[in-house]
């Protein structure tokens, strides 16, 4: 197991030094040795998919701010609506309330005016049952 674990080892760093040399040797030339044609495509093929994720992150980053500020306004609109609500609702109680006690304040307050005049007059003198059965019968006599 040792043994299968170190050839391993040596095996892949001797591939890794020989792709350095190999590398460092294209690029001191400016060609490829080895499979230039093949290569170079996969080159234009990583560039391809870099951009790709490049362009993906950046769209997903745009996003998630756009998302994130939008979300922020909203969550303040919310909390202004419900503050609003609550003054509304407030405001209404009181305005009820308010308008309890004038009507019970009119109920109190006596009749003014003339025509109030003329009702307490009308009261004040009124004719008991009595009085009332008296003059009938005193006007159907005579």
């Amino acid at each position: 197991m040792v043994i299968s674990a170190l050839s391993a080892f040596v095996g892949t760093t001797i591939a890794f030094v020989v792709f350095a040399m190999l590398t460092s040797y294209e690029q001191r030339r400016g060609k490829r040795l080895i499979l230039g044609g093949v290569r170079g495509w996969l080159d234009r093929q990583l560039g391809k998919l870099g951009r790709a994720v490049d362009h993906g992150f950046d769209y997903i980053a745009r996003r998630i701010i756009k998302f994130t500020w939008y979300y922020s306004i909203s969550s303040f609109f919310r909390g202004l609506l419900k503050l609003l609500e609550s003054l509304y609702l407030y405001l209404e109680q009181k305005m009820r309330w308010h308008h309890r006690q004038a009507t019970q304040a009119r109920a109190e307050t006596p009749r003014s005016g003339n025509l109030g005049a003329l009702a307490e007059h009308k009261e004040a003198v009124a004719l008991t049952d009595k009085q009332k059965q008296k003059r009938k019968a005193d006007s159907l006599e005579g």
